[in-house]
């Protein structure tokens, strides 16, 4: 609704649940909670690891490599989730 808009249109501010102060954070897309919100902090020390490594190993091999490399994943990813 846009009454519930901040100063700036299209920006909301977080609405926080009312058992606890931090207990749910409402998103976009629902609500996420702080369990949530740990696992997403947890996890960034990874993302920079496989960002890292894929820079490296994608600065180490050739373009057309690296696309059948990726198009066999691809695939693999597809068959296993029609076997599914």
């Amino acid at each position: 609704h846009v009454s519930e808009c901040g100063p700036v249109a299209g920006v909301r501010p977080i609405a926080l649940g009312a058992e606890h102060p931090l207990a749910n954070v409402r998103g976009a897309a629902g609500y996420y909670t702080m369990g949530t919100l740990l696992l997403c902090l947890l996890l960034l020390p990874m993302m920079w690891a496989g960002t890292y490594v894929g820079e490296r190993i994608g600065n180490r091999i050739s373009q057309d490599t690296f696309s059948k490399v990726l198009s066999a994943l691809l695939a693999l990813t597809g068959v296993m989730l029609i076997l599914k």
